[in-house]
């Protein structure tokens, strides 16, 4: 997204710890004047964090900690419950007030994140491009369904630069580890700390190099000099019309030249922290055009071994 590492250290404190906790604490400790109450509350509570479970960032602490707030909210809400003495009537307090209009805010970024797990018509089938570990989805599904998912459509400087619409189902991934976090420490600042940096990037099927482009110096992670674009990638034609780019590659990289046929699962290049992004990582994405404008062209849902692929999954491979 290419935010700054201070902007990024407070979301992720917001989104994975603050946001969660503050859920968890309210169905403990905010008065209740009925079960009525509590119920809502409990509500509440129960869909901010199923909404932070599915948008949150979860790659810099660990994808497994979203799990740890929903057992957390669950011992909250059996405590409480146990220890309540309240009235079972059902005319609503302060609390109820509070809790419903909380409700309905979560109800609806729910709803979007759920809806980006769809999409319409056929998707591309193609096979992914990385291998040989554990990969995580950071920003993917359709964007213009939920911001929250993917930025990549409604992102300023994409739009800025016209070519928003080709990214509704871009994709950003990382790779993780055991823990599943993508690096050795929160947000260190050196590219090699990032588990994904250096992998081998995979041609996601077959077809012929459109653009090759190498040569753009790889940023520090967090670093200020992040020129705009996808800074060294490949594009594949894939039949008649359907055009695949692979960005953020390493400086030095690009195993391919223009023109040149290339056949699913052979090395093109490796992951990088390449133009516009904060850390290294993979951007990748397919459109469809007549005449090889892929930037300005139709959006196309990809799918790997069946599955289209959103924010926060987790995707294994063996290695080649």
């Amino acid at each position: 997204m290419g935010l700054g590492r201070t902007t990024i250290l407070v979301l992720v404190a917001a989104l994975t710890v603050v946001l969660p906790a503050s859920a968890v604490v309210a169905v403990a400790a905010v008065p209740a004047g009925s079960l009525a109450d509590l119920a809502l509350l409990v509500a509440a509570a129960g869909a901010w964090v199923a909404l932070l479970g599915l948008v949150a960032p979860w790659e810099f602490v660990s994808l497994r900690l979203r799990w740890g707030w929903v057992l957390a909210l669950a011992a909250s809400t059996a405590w409480r419950l146990l220890g309540a003495r309240l009235p079972a009537r059902l005319s609503p307090g302060p609390t109820a007030l509070v809790a419903v209009a909380l409700l309905a805010l979560a109800t609806a970024g729910l709803t979007g994140a759920l809806q980006a797990r769809r999409h319409p018509g056929e998707a591309l089938a193609l096979r992914f491009p990385l291998a040989g570990g554990l990969f995580l989805v950071t920003d993917g599904g359709d964007g213009a369904r939920s911001f929250l998912v993917n930025y990549h459509l409604g992102f300023p400087g994409h739009r800025g630069a016209g070519v928003s619409a080709s990214m509704r189902y871009a994709l950003d991934v990382v790779e993780v580890g055991p823990l599943e976090v993508e690096a050795s420490a929160l947000l260190p600042r050196r590219n090699e700390a990032y588990r994904i940096w250096g992998r081998p990037v995979l041609a996601p099927c077959d077809g012929i190099v459109q653009k090759a482009v190498d040569g753009v110096a790889d940023n520090d992670a967090f670093g200020a000099n992040r020129p705009y674009g996808v800074g060294n990638h490949v594009v594949i034609r894939h039949g008649a019309d359907a055009y695949v780019v692979l960005g953020h590659l390493r400086c030095g990289s690009v195993a391919v030249a223009e023109g040149a046929r290339v056949r699913a699962g052979e090395v093109i290049g490796a992951a990088g922290n390449s133009g516009w992004t904060e850390r290294p990582h993979l951007h990748f994405q397919a459109s469809r055009s007549a005449t090889g404008d892929y930037w300005h062209g139709e959006p196309l849902p990809m799918r790997f071994d069946g599955r289209f692929p959103v924010k926060n999954q987790l995707v294994e491979r063996r290695p080649r």
